[in-house]
């Protein structure tokens, strides 16, 4: 294990659960945004459109 990460884990050790959470919450936080927005593809665009297509289908068939 690398000394950053077991700094980071006496550092969290001696915390109170409740910061540990506010921690745990900021780094979740982080990481949804560092997902990239992308702009769907052909493959992306046929796929929704077939999806979307069954779900109306399926919708249909069940009235």
């Amino acid at each position: 294990m690398s000394n950053i990460k077991k700094w980071t884990h006496n550092l969290i050790d001696n915390l109170t659960d409740e910061q540990v959470e506010q921690i745990f919450n900021i780094m979740k936080s982080i990481k949804i945004l560092s997902i990239p927005n992308i702009e769907p593809d052909e493959i992306d665009l046929h796929l929704i459109k077939e999806a979307k297509a069954d779900g109306e289908e399926y919708t249909k068939a069940k009235n």
